[in-house]
């Protein structure tokens, strides 16, 4: 297996009882630290009415991507689900404080993280729009074929 992931960073999260993506996730506003610019058109299909419960605190890696990847690549190929083994999947709860960390230290490198919805694996990303200073957020099926670049960062838990 090719090592395509470093860790950079381990970052702890908190438990939260209740995680309503809709009163996180809102264009045009900061909420809890994360300025939202845009929300993707199949963010706003398929996540909007998600609600967590019972989110337990997390212990996450931010990796970052040391060379182009796809999530879940053809059989005999490397793929970042791969590496990251059976932990991969996180919340959307986490994801939203991973975005809250990034934007406190002023990290604004993309990230991609893997959810699960209705037991459909997803990968939700986010970058930073410079001069609107603000995340695009968007998700899609994680077995969509997804090429990410080199040095965008992926967050798992551990």
């Amino acid at each position: 297996m090719a090592f395509l992931l470093d860790t950079i960073v381990a970052i702890q999260t908190i438990g939260v009882e209740e995680f309503v993506a809709k009163e996180k996730f809102i264009e045009g506003r900061k909420v809890d630290g994360v300025s939202i610019i845009c929300l993707g058109g199949n963010f706003k299909k398929i996540l909007p009415d998600i609600v967590e419960y019972g989110v337990k605190a997390a212990r996450l890696k931010i990796h970052t991507l040391l060379k182009a990847a796809v999530d879940f690549p053809p059989q005999g190929e490397d793929g970042i689900v791969a590496e990251l083994g059976r932990e991969y999947e996180i919340t959307l709860a986490h994801f939203f404080q991973i975005l809250a960390y990034k934007q406190k230290m002023k990290d604004f490198t993309w990230v991609i993280g893997y959810i699960r919805v209705k037991n459909v694996p997803y990968v939700v990303y986010s970058f930073w729009y410079s001069d609107s200073e603000g995340w695009y957020v968007d998700v899609s099926r994680a077995s969509c074929p997804h090429e990410w670049q080199s040095g965008f960062e992926v967050a798992a838990s551990f």
